[in-house]
């Protein structure tokens, strides 16, 4: 039995070694809240476009507005960060903004996220704020706001539903192009 027990050692050691390892990197994935693999989903890995869609006249007139990406997002469990991401998508596109995976890749801009959701009583109260940062990470302009969600129970983020994440990606990315069109006629 002893020497059976000896064999099997490294043979375990290695399993576990494996497995601790695997174990570290998905629970970094999912710390990370990265928004940007949810914008990756989208029809090109480095931009979010729609190819098929007709050409939106309400934002053929606006300016052109630099290439943007997003850093982790904090405070906000990933099922909402991944529902975020598609909302995100949608927005940007909507307002003609182009989303690029890095500052390498050519964005102007990176967008760091800060979500908090609170049972204020009336129900979920989702606070967030967007610093938008330039290439070399320096903040240059600040987006936040607040929408109302339903009722939750002990977990205010129960309360957080698609349709709310929509109007905060849609007020994002209206801010964004409001403010970064602003910037670039003057």
């Amino acid at each position: 039995m002893r020497q059976e027990l000896r064999q099997l050692r490294p043979i375990v050691l290695r399993a576990a070694t494996g497995l601790l390892l695997a174990s570290a990197l998905a629970l970094s994935a999912c710390n990370s809240s990265s928004i940007t693999e949810g914008l990756r989903v989208g029809p090109s890995s480095q931009a979010v476009t729609n190819r098929n869609a007709a050409p939106r006249q309400q934002t053929a007139s606006l300016g052109q507005i630099p290439p943007v990406s997003f850093l982790p997002v904090s405070g906000a469990p990933q099922s909402a960060v991944a529902s975020l991401a598609g909302a995100l998508r949608s927005a940007a596109e909507n307002n003609a903004i182009p989303v690029v995976v890095s500052i390498q890749q050519g964005a102007t801009y990176q967008l760091k996220g800060y979500f908090s959701a609170l049972n204020d009583g009336k129900g979920t109260l989702l606070v967030y704020v967007w610093d938008v940062l330039d290439a070399s990470g320096r903040r240059i302009h600040r987006i936040s706001g607040q929408e109302r969600g339903a009722a939750a129970g002990d977990d205010p983020w129960s309360g957080v539903t698609p349709e709310l994440l929509s109007r905060v990606a849609n007020s994002t990315m209206s801010s964004l192009r409001n403010w970064a069109g602003g910037r670039a006629a003057g």
